[in-house]
């Protein structure tokens, strides 16, 4: 029989109560610490300029999608039992990660609650801080009179394509040749046959507003003249902000998420539009788009299946229907930010001034933020 040591047991049970002791007390110390930083955080944030914002917004995603990774990994190291992997040691990077990351979300909430179209988000079922930060970043109320305008910027106007820089060089070529060699002209042409704005692509052009999502313009010394080369470079630049479309997905993730709720506004645009979209694909009616698309898609894809029998898959249908709800909740969002801006209504939607429809469905809520039905 192993004779146990008392006086061993009795020193290794001290220095397990002392290192407990240090740990409890630098637990207090930490949280002390971050609650201090979480307050100061706070305060910072609600000064924000719009790029910083921005910033931000873009930070907490990346940080978001990064625990999200390393939480399936972790996952997967503590299945497979290895006792040689430092578990205790992973999880306490994971728990730093998440602390860094809920700092960087109380930031942005401190930030998105000073915003004056704060009450009107937070009436919206599914909208919350983080998506009401970045859209006050991302969207310049001054640059958009209209909702189109967000619309084009956010990727989510057909009319607008990525052409491919081949694309590009033949179609200003042709723009070009139709113009008679007037290169303003040609920007305009373009227009027309791109849905691309002839003032963005001169810009674009001579430099005025740098490759990429950026909007900061450049020094007037700085630019250069049109050419053939620079037009078709910049009709072939992305047409839309990737991280503006992004977030609107994530919108259209949320209203899907809450069209169970009967009070979700937009949760039950989706709902509803997604019937329409599922009784008008079993009518036939997307049997052009589907021939038209098939071509995109492997034989062996279940996608393909659908083209086949001329309807559209599932998945399109969903997304369509998320458009639909994310750009009605797009035109009412401009709403609030156009007249909590500029005292005043914006312009009557296209189709009622000058299409004579009578059909418009006002933004709910507006009684949030003081604001009345426009009576159009």
């Amino acid at each position: 029989m192993k004779i146990v040591d008392g006086k061993k047991v009795r020193d290794i049970s001290s220095r397990l109560s002392a290192q407990a002791s240090l740990d409890a007390a630098e637990k207090v110390v930490t949280e002390q610490a971050l609650e201090k930083i979480t307050k100061d955080i706070k305060t910072s944030a609600q000064s924000m300029s719009v790029q910083q914002a921005r910033f931000a917004v873009d930070y907490y995603y990346s940080i978001q999608r990064f625990r999200i990774q390393n939480s399936n990994r972790l996952f997967a190291i503590q299945s497979a039992g290895d006792s040689d992997e430092p578990h205790s040691f992973l999880e306490y990077l994971f728990k730093q990660g998440e602390i860094y990351e809920n700092q960087i979300y109380a930031g942005l909430v401190s930030y998105a609650k000073a915003l004056p179209e704060w009450p009107w988000m937070e009436s919206v079922s599914g909208i919350g801080p983080i998506i009401t930060a970045g859209l006050s970043a991302y969207v310049d109320i001054h640059k958009a009179p209209t909702v189109g305008h967000i619309w084009v910027y956010a990727g989510l106007d057909p009319r607008v394509r990525w052409v491919s820089s081949d694309e590009a060089k033949k179609t200003t070529k042709a723009a070009i040749e139709e113009a008679d060699g007037d290169l303003v002209e040609a920007t305009y042409l373009l227009d027309g046959k791109l849905s691309r704005s002839a003032g963005t692509v001169q810009r674009l052009a001579l430099g005025i507003i740098p490759a990429g999502d950026s909007e900061e313009e450049t020094n007037e010394e700085d630019q250069k003249v049109l050419t053939p080369a620079n037009i078709a470079a910049a009709v072939s630049k992305r047409p839309w902000n990737a991280n503006l479309k992004t977030l609107c997905w994530k919108i259209g993730d949320a209203f899907t998420k809450v069209s169970g709720k009967e009070n979700a506004y937009y949760g039950q645009v989706y709902k509803r539009r997604k019937a329409y979209e599922i009784e008008r694909n079993e009518s036939g009616a997307n049997a052009e788009v589907a021939a038209r698309d098939i071509v995109k898609f492997g034989k062996s894809t279940e996608a393909y299946k659908h083209y086949l029998k001329g309807k559209l898959p599932p998945g399109r249908l969903q997304l369509r229907a998320q458009r639909y709800a994310v750009k009605l909740f797009l035109s009412h969002y401009h709403h609030v930010r156009y007249e909590l801006t500029f005292k005043q209504p914006p312009p009557k939607p296209y189709a009622i001034a000058y299409l004579e429809h009578a059909h418009y469905l006002a933004p709910p809520n507006l009684e949030a933020v003081g604001l009345e039905t426009p009576n159009y």
